[in-house]
């Protein structure tokens, strides 16, 4: 349980300092990813104007960056501070 935390503790760190690593997920992998359904994440793309835009690789491919979104949670909780 000690190590969850201080994981935890170091990933926010890393993210405050901007050492966060971005890599690219689809709708499913970042609904798992912010514990949300999918639905709500395109909804956040749709009604959030600073929610992070996707990139679309294809007509069936749509993918986001996982440091951006980290950048916008971290945002949305300083905001509530």
């Amino acid at each position: 349980m000690v190590d969850k935390v201080i994981v935890q503790q170091e990933k926010l760190e890393d993210l405050e300092t901007g050492n966060g690593f971005g890599r690219f997920v689809r709708a499913r992998e970042l609904a798992k990813y912010l514990c949300c359904g999918q639905s709500t994440i395109w909804w956040l793309r749709t009604h959030e104007e600073d929610f992070p835009k996707p990139i679309q690789i294809t007509s069936g491919i749509t993918v986001w960056d996982t440091k951006e979104i980290d950048d916008y949670v971290l945002s949305k909780a300083r905001k509530e501070k």
